[in-house]
């Protein structure tokens, strides 16, 4: 898609681009349509090199790299979320809809709800009493859903728009990869502009977690109960988040990390790191 097909949203092109995913300044999606409205943020913009297509003020298009194509208009974040709801109601930009498809061997309870569409769950899945499993939801081979845990649901994303505070509607999904297990009554929310809040193989995460929007989880993980991961937060392989930990959003935790219950985390923690406290600091290194 082109910047130039938007026009009628009240953008004016000066540079034309292709993008072919939104999304916001720290995400990592090829050809991203991005908003910006605040010239604090623009040496993040400039180092992304994810980003094709700006959505910016005039004055501030001025700032901007010739590799960039840039529509302006007077109001960025609403021209943005327009763009959004848009595609997500109107086209097929963020995926095809599809008849939900289950795996013959995946063991269902009667007393749980799988979305009829736009759900895969995979060979050998258990999902438990009370589950909830919604529309944008992969769970690949022997992954297990413990009672009353909701995947797929939508995450917490405020923005004041056209003078009206709204909650931002969710067009992405949620990937459980091999042998996942989520304890009973955790949310695992579902991605905003398309693509997926993810759990890598063998991660186990425990009741009462919340994974926010745009997250992705490493390979054999362990999330004990009571933990919240901020949106669009990256958690490497093997890492131990403990009871009651908070990780803000954005960040970087480097695999095999150790995250001490009750942390507060509100930077990146390196590869190895044990950090604890409120705030959280590092307290070693391995």
């Amino acid at each position: 898609m082109k910047l130039s097909e938007m026009v009628w949203m009240g953008l004016e092109v000066l540079r034309d681009a292709k993008f072919g995913m939104l999304g916001i300044l720290c995400h990592k999606q090829d050809q991203m349509l991005v908003m910006f409205y605040d010239e604090a943020y623009l040496d993040q913009l400039v180092a992304n090199p994810s980003i094709s297509a700006v959505i910016t003020t005039p004055a501030l298009a001025e700032r901007l790299p010739n590799r960039l194509g840039i529509g302006i208009c007077s109001d960025p974040m609403q021209v943005f979320y327009r763009i959004h709801d848009h595609l997500r109601k109107n086209t097929d930009f963020y995926g095809k809809a599809f008849v939900t498809e289950i795996d013959a061997t995946a063991t269902v309870s009667e007393q749980a709800f799988v979305a009829p569409r736009n759900v895969r769950i995979g060979a050998r899945c258990v999902i438990e009493p009370k589950a909830i499993i919604l529309e944008g939801s992969v769970l690949d081979e022997d992954v297990v859903i413990r009672a009353g845990t909701v995947i797929g649901g939508e995450g917490y994303e405020t923005k004041m728009v056209g003078g009206q505070l709204i909650n931002v509607r969710h067009a992405g999904g949620v990937h459980l990869a091999h042998r996942v297990e989520v304890l009973s009554q955790s949310h695992l929310a579902r991605s905003i502009f398309g693509g997926w809040t993810e759990v890598g193989e063998e991660t186990k995460i425990d009741v009462q977690v919340h994974v926010s929007h745009h997250d992705r989880i490493g390979r054999q993980c362990e999330i004990a109960a009571g933990a919240v991961i901020g949106g669009s937060t990256t958690v490497g392989d093997r890492a131990w988040i403990g009871l009651n930990a908070a990780i803000s959003s954005g960040l970087t935790i480097g695999s095999g990390a150790f995250i001490v219950m009750g942390s507060v985390v509100a930077m990146n923690v390196p590869p190895g790191a044990r950090v604890m406290g409120n705030p959280a600091r590092i307290m070693k290194v391995s």
